[in-house]
This record gives C-alpha cells, sequence and structure tokens, in this order.
C-alpha cells in the first residue's frame, strides 16, 4: 500500500509523520502477513494497529474486547446446545438439525453426547 493509498485509508485521521511512518510499517507486515486472499483479515489487522498507533484503543483495550467476545462465543454455543438437545427431544433428525442450525451432524451428536 502505498502512502498516498494509505492516507485515503485513513480518511479523516490525520496523523503525524511518526504515526504515518508506523502504520505504513504496519501495513508492510500485514501485506506481507496476510496474502490477498485474507484482505479482509490483513484490514482488520491494520485497523487494530492503525487505533493503537493514534492513540484510539490501547492493547489491554483489544484484548479485553476479545476476551468478551470469546465469552459472548462460548455462551452462544452453549445455547445452541441446549436448542439441539431440545430439537432432539422433540423427533428432529440429526441432519435436520445441523442443517438448521449451521452446524455438521458431527457437532450435532457431540451436543447430544453421542
Amino acid at each position: 500500500m502505498t502512502t498516498r493509498d494509505l492516507i485515503s485509508w485513513l480518511g479523516h485521521a490525520q496523523p503525524n509523520d511518526e504515526q504515518l511512518d508506523a502504520i505504513n510499517a504496519a501495513a508492510d507486515a500485514a501485506e506481507r502477513i496476510y496474502p490477498l486472499e485474507q484482505a479482509g483479515e490483513r484490514e482488520d489487522v491494520l485497523s487494530g494497529a492503525t487505533q493503537v498507533i493514534l492513540g484510539d484503543t490501547t492493547l489491554d483495550q483489544l484484548a479485553a474486547k476479545l476476551g468478551t467476545a470469546r465469552r459472548a462465543k462460548a455462551q452462544a454455543m452453549d445455547r445452541l446446545r441446549g436448542a439441539i438437545i431440545a430439537a432432539a427431544h422433540a423427533g428432529v433428525s440429526e441432519s435436520e438439525i445441523a442443517r438448521r442450525a449451521g452446524v455438521n451432524r458431527m457437532t450435532v451428536r457431540a451436543a447430544l453426547g453421542k
């Protein structure tokens, strides 16, 4: 990503020269680590780096958000397991449960203790 592209990507943010150099370095690293097929991940990585570099957030704050998201994901999965159990008890087939829940049949079987 060129500096011009980066400035355009930043929108209304106005980094100082030191911040712009750091963001450029982060963009270079993101492009090196995440190939074009992973453009979404690369964009998220650069966004996180930019937010920290500009002082909009901190590593600790982003780590706390990840912890919150992980707990929410675990809770959602537990609730889905409960729904799987209820559906199976109501006579819905494992294949139908898997299709409707957006998981594979082995996930359904695991939720049912099989």
